[in-house]
């Protein structure tokens, strides 16, 4: 066997010399990182490497299945200190709202204080809040108590900021329900799907100058959370909600296929706390 030869065997040996050497600085990395996991940077370079060590493979297949049940049980315990820190964030929220006498609920691993759910997402480092079912924070909100708790005081102060009065309210829906009955050619009091009259009521608010030219710096917007707002307060009304001609107005409720979808049923968030699917409106 000539030096050639040999040179050609070595070569064809280095790629698997080369992804267990691979291999085994990630499992030195992860030993030195799971020895202080500490706070959100360090339980996300565990992760990263966690990626980057499942995807390696090894020449030895008994050391490639002993390493991918240590990256398994490296894993389950991840998801234990991603939850651990979720509830860890979630019981010091709790202390801070109670200290402002707001007292937050706890529902299905979020937190919950009307009209907004918070929800953490310690896998991100960030919090969102959702007013029925819609996400209505429109800037990142970093896993910090303070930043949590001034995003759901502003938030709360945006949706009734930007409410829209019963009465205007009342006049918009009739407009849009008209609207909708002429362009689905359907008699007066027939059924028209409640994210239809969405986007009407949605033109129906812009101004003169938007309607003229509807460049995306004027025009306003009415999103998804900030309409169901202004349903959940016109449905708080002690009096069934009636048009200026007395025509009542009536929310139907989504069938379980409908409420499925966002676009055949939005979220109506009521005074009281609760939620209701609903899917269309008539006026009678």
């Amino acid at each position: 066997m000539n030096a050639h030869e040999l040179a050609w065997k070595w070569e064809a040996h280095l790629p698997l010399v080369t992804d267990l050497a691979k291999q085994a600085s990630l499992i030195r990395r992860l030993t030195a990182k799971l020895a202080k996991p500490e706070g959100y940077e360090g339980l996300k370079k565990v992760e990263r490497d966690l990626d980057k060590l499942a995807a390696t493979s090894c020449p030895d297949a008994e050391l490639q299945a002993a390493t991918q049940q240590l990256v398994a049980e490296v894993r389950a315990w991840l998801d234990l200190e991603w939850d651990r820190r979720r509830l860890a964030v979630g019981q010091e929220l709790i202390a801070a709202f109670d200290d402002a006498g707001i007292p937050l609920e706890e529902r299905g691993g979020a937190l919950y204080r009307f009209p907004l759910t918070i929800h953490l997402d310690p896998r991100t480092d960030s919090a969102s809040l959702l007013h029925a079912g819609e996400v209505a924070n429109e800037k990142r909100i970093p896993l910090a108590t303070q930043r949590v708790f001034a995003a759901w005081d502003a938030t709360r102060a945006q949706l009734a900021r930007n409410q829209t009065d019963p009465d205007l309210m009342v006049g918009l829906l009739e407009a849009a329900y008209n609207e909708q009955l002429a362009v689905e050619a359907k008699p007066a009091g027939a059924r028209v799907r409640l994210p239809d009259l969405h986007f009407r009521a949605f033109v129906h608010r812009q101004t003169a100058a938007v309607r003229k030219d509807p460049r995306k710096g004027r025009v306003k917007p009415y999103p998804r959370y900030q309409f169901a707002w202004d349903l959940g307060l016109l449905l708080a009304q002690d009096e069934p909600v009636t048009t200026r001609s007395g025509l009542r107005i009536e929310l139907i409720e989504a069938s379980e296929s409908a409420s499925r979808s966002a676009a055949t049923s939005l979220l109506v968030e009521h005074q009281d706390g609760r939620v209701v699917s609903y899917g269309a409106l008539r006026i009678l």
